[in-house]
């Protein structure tokens, strides 16, 4: 759960190994429930809209709203609930949770996948509105697991208003989007696409992209970033100190120092690895409106 000025973010990393034969009925990898009413499922991939699925009247529980389906094209791929209800109600602040597949890998009898399937099924419907329970599963021609099968998701979950009206964060960028497109996919679209990102880094290597983590091997480490919305958290591991250490944003060769104090030096984490005798520091970066960006972590001798 990182530092956020306009949504939260909450990242789950999953893996699934096998070691016996089982039954894949009724199973699921991640699951979303069906809490509230929705009014439409949309979902896509990195290149945008697949497709959308809106509630009928007819459905009822146990119905497929979506059934098992291939969440095909390049990830990351999304499922988005951007018209959410409280049937009859006022929606004034009502929010909603979409769904964010960053990578996926999966092995069945030896078959190795790498596009996530899905289904959306109703538990209740009342005109024209429903509240779907969202899996993630397997293929439908996978029946049982076997020894040696394995599932591998890294997704993200947002926590979205419908609404500028419903935004009260401070995020001018997030809220100008809600005003342009209000109850639309394009709220976790702008996420999915937004946060893709590229990332270069000198004096150390990327272990991961989303959030981002940074093996460091030199004193300095440089990061190039290539999009990014919101906050993005990025952690620097390896270190042989945390003492001394701040953050720079490097624009046009000035170097600003990251500064988002709001009781002194509360902005950044510093973590302890016993197991290799090093250290850990997250922070949190404003990526909001840089199509590219440079940050340097730096240490100053005492």
């Amino acid at each position: 759960l990182p530092r956020t000025d306009d949504y939260g973010r909450t990242f789950q990393d999953l893996e699934y190994r096998f070691q016996r034969e089982l039954s894949a009925k009724n199973t699921y990898f991640l699951r979303r429930h069906g809490r509230a009413f929705d009014k439409v499922v949309a979902y896509g991939n990195a290149d945008g809209l697949i497709a959308e699925k809106r509630v009928t009247g007819d459905l009822k529980k146990g119905d497929f709203l979506i059934p098992p389906t291939e969440l095909t094209g390049p990830g990351p791929w999304w499922i988005a609930f951007p018209e959410r209800t409280r049937r009859g109600q006022k929606d004034w602040g009502f929010g909603y949770v979409s769904l964010i597949i960053r990578d996926y890998e999966s092995s069945f009898d030896g078959k190795v996948g790498r596009n996530p399937f899905f289904q959306a099924r109703v538990e209740q419907c009342q005109e024209g509105e429903a509240k779907i329970e969202t899996w993630i599963v397997p293929p439908p021609g996978v029946t049982t697991y076997k020894p040696g099968d394995r599932v591998r998701l890294d997704t993200q979950w947002l926590h979205l208003v419908m609404e500028a009206d419903d935004f009260g964060g401070p995020s001018e960028a997030y809220r100008q989007h809600l005003a342009k497109n209000p109850r639309s996919w394009q709220t976790t679209y702008r996420e999915a696409k937004g946060n893709n990102l590229k990332i270069n880094v000198e004096g150390g290597k990327v272990l991961r992209r989303l959030p981002i983590v940074v093996q460091t091997e030199k004193p300095e480490v440089s990061v190039a970033i290539q999009g990014g919305v919101g906050h993005v958290p990025i952690r620097f591991e390896g270190l042989k100190t945390a003492a001394g250490y701040a953050l720079y944003e490097s624009v046009d060769g000035k170097e600003t120092k990251l500064d988002q104090s709001v009781h002194g030096n509360d902005f950044w984490q510093t973590d302890y690895d016993p197991t290799t005798a090093t250290f850990r520091m997250t922070f949190n970066l404003p990526l909001d409106g840089k199509a590219t960006s440079r940050w340097v972590l730096q240490r100053q001798e005492p």
